[in-house]
């Protein structure tokens, strides 16, 4: 199963994924809420701000990393580009 333009909710990947099951995500997604923030700064610095929609949830893969753990389901963050990440979650 590919999932994009998700925010995750790890209750429900919990509940939904077999054992042994994978869920792929890509989208748009940082490191942390500071490189985030630094990118919305960024974009606003260049006059792009109109590109950057302050009512999406753009992921901090730590954050979701770290909700996921709590919660015992096996998670991978790959950087793919400056605003881009895979996470892979598996169980």
């Amino acid at each position: 199963m590919v999932l994009s333009r998700l925010t995750i909710e790890p209750r429900v990947a919990s509940q939904s994924l077999a054992e042994g099951g994978r869920i792929l995500i890509a989208d748009v997604a940082f490191p942390t809420a500071a490189v985030r923030s630094a990118a919305a700064r960024h974009w606003a610095d260049r006059h792009w701000a109109d590109r950057w929609d302050e009512n999406e949830h753009y992921m901090a893969a730590y954050e979701t990393v770290h909700a996921c753990q709590q919660i015992g389901l096996q998670i991978v963050y790959r950087q793919i580009s400056s605003c881009a990440g895979i996470f892979i979650v598996n169980r």
